[in-house]
């Protein structure tokens, strides 16, 4: 299956075909915010190797074939996935606290880093975040926190004070 032109051959650099996929996806002229017009991205099984972290937008559900089948592998010194807020900002640039990024969903995948120490998810300020049946490998310093020190698998900032629904 053609994931908007990744290879998944652990030898081409996927970085733009899976952000692409995302960006069509997410941003195009769907309501996605109704659950039944959602849209579900689907890795089939394959190493897609990336070279920058992916930004995903609220309401993204991103697929594999299976933790032992489906890889997203970075190969720059980026987490793999971080949150894009409704302005496009990423990052330092994140201006979402009063709008959180919501719905979020993986599942059945491995995410892997090959270089530096860094955070591998960067979930900041969000609601309704679904990771199932995910295997994290990489160079990190905690499996998942709540902490802006270190480095850590998963790094989850809640909207609210409480961890919720996560």
């Amino acid at each position: 299956s053609d994931l908007f032109g990744a290879a998944g051959d652990g030898v081409t650099d996927d970085t733009a075909a899976i952000q692409r996929a995302i960006d069509q996806v997410y941003f195009g002229n769907f309501a996605i915010t109704t659950p039944k017009l959602r849209r579900t991205i689907y890795f089939p099984a394959g190493v897609y190797l990336i070279t920058s972290a992916l930004t995903l937008p609220s309401h993204a559900i991103l697929v594999g074939e299976g933790k032992d089948r489906s890889t997203i592998s970075q190969t720059g010194n980026y987490a793999v996935f971080v949150l894009k807020d409704t302005t496009g900002g990423v990052g330092a640039g994140y201006t979402s606290v009063g709008n959180p990024a919501i719905n979020i969903t993986l599942r059945d995948m491995t995410l892997s880093t090959t270089t530096g120490s860094h955070d591998m998810i960067t979930l900041d300020v969000v609601d309704q975040v679904e990771l199932t049946r995910l295997r994290i490998v990489g160079a990190t310093s905690n499996s998942t926190s709540t902490s802006t020190s270190g480095q850590n698998a998963i790094y989850v900032r809640p909207h609210t004070s409480g961890i919720g629904d996560i």
